[in-house]
């Protein structure tokens, strides 16, 4: 006989997502279900997930491909197929292929790649901004690239201010208004002077004397400190002084893989011609494809969820009667 199940002091989560969001759901899922103290980020990664991975893997061709297969695999998974066990974990997440695809596609015609070639070459379509243009010219022109990087670090701030926005409305919803205040209030307005600290160092070329000229910035940075070591205690104090930076510089990866990217596609093609072109992109598909998926998925998990998201939930399960009894004499 089944034992009852055991009691808990929290009521079992019952997640009503729309079906096509399951498995991005199961992605939030296994790093924690969702309790009802906190918000499911489901929502906010339905475009920041597809997104980020579009702007490591930005390409026509590839997002083709992922949005053809992701179709594919919805197809199967309609028709109940029968499936190996490794094709059956694709075919669970047909869904998020296709959402990865759309991002990928997306990203594809903002940069104007197909398959590692200009797009306005194949398809006549003007990137709206190429982050690699002219790097392997001859003098190379940095220009572009470095801007990248830029709008990936402001987006990166934008993304870590979001999950400590959530993190006070969650507080704030909850009646934890002390909490809220000392916490991550205090912690966005450390996080957002400290980053324009810095940004006010780096363009006057490291000049760190600058910021006594500025009384407010420096207020803005340590007073929050405070309130924070004050409401919440010093090892608090110290995550959110170590992760500005750290956390803050995690999102170049972004970056560091949308370049790795179109050098290894412009690697094969000019080494090796058509065929090289072709074995290139094979191998970014799945190999780079993998690697963008991991870190998108890390740049998640660690980065942002680690500012409001903690998953102690239970799932719920609905009671189902035991299939057989077991009577002692």
């Amino acid at each position: 006989a089944e034992s009852p199940p055991k009691s808990v002091d929290t009521p079992p989560t019952s997640v009503n997502a729309p079906s096509w969001t399951r498995p991005l759901q199961g992605i939030i899922d296994n790093f924690g279900v969702p309790s009802y103290q906190e918000t499911n980020p489901l929502p906010f990664m339905i475009i920041t997930f597809p997104l980020i991975f579009g702007m490591m893997f930005g390409d026509i061709g590839g997002g083709l491909i992922f949005l053809g297969f992701g179709l594919y695999l919805l197809y199967l998974k309609k028709k109940n197929a029968k499936v190996g066990d490794i094709s059956r974990l694709f075919v669970s997440g047909a869904e998020l292929i296709i959402m990865l695809g759309v991002g990928t596609l997306f990203a594809g015609f903002v940069f104007g790649d197909f398959f590692g070639l200009e797009s306005f070459t194949i398809l006549g379509v003007r990137p709206v901004f190429s982050p690699v243009e002219g790097i392997f010219a001859s003098p190379p022109q940095m220009g572009n690239l470095l801007l990248y990087m830029e709008f990936i670090l402001l987006f990166g701030v934008a993304h870590y201010l979001s999950g400590l926005g959530i993190n006070a409305y969650n507080k704030i919803r909850n009646g934890e208004y002390r909490h809220a205040i000392l916490g991550p209030i205090s912690w966005a307005i450390f996080y957002a002077a400290f980053i324009y600290a810095a940004i006010l160092v780096v363009t006057s070329n490291f000049k760190f004397g600058i910021l006594l000229n500025n009384p407010i910035v420096l207020a803005a940075v340590f007073i929050p400190l405070g309130l924070m070591g004050y409401g919440e205690g010093g090892l608090h104090v110290m995550e959110a002084f170590i992760g500005a930076g750290s956390n803050t510089l995690s999102y170049l990866r972004i970056w560091a893989l949308n370049l790795a990217d179109y050098s290894v596609k412009f690697a094969f093609f000019t080494s090796f011609g058509v065929g090289g072109a072709i074995a290139g992109n094979a191998l970014v598909l799945t190999l780079e494809g993998l690697i963008v998926f991991v870190q998108t998925l890390r740049l998640h998990w660690v980065e942002w969820f680690g500012k409001f998201y903690e998953g102690t939930g239970h799932p719920f399960a609905p009671y189902q009667e035991p299939k057989s009894w077991i009577v002692s004499n």
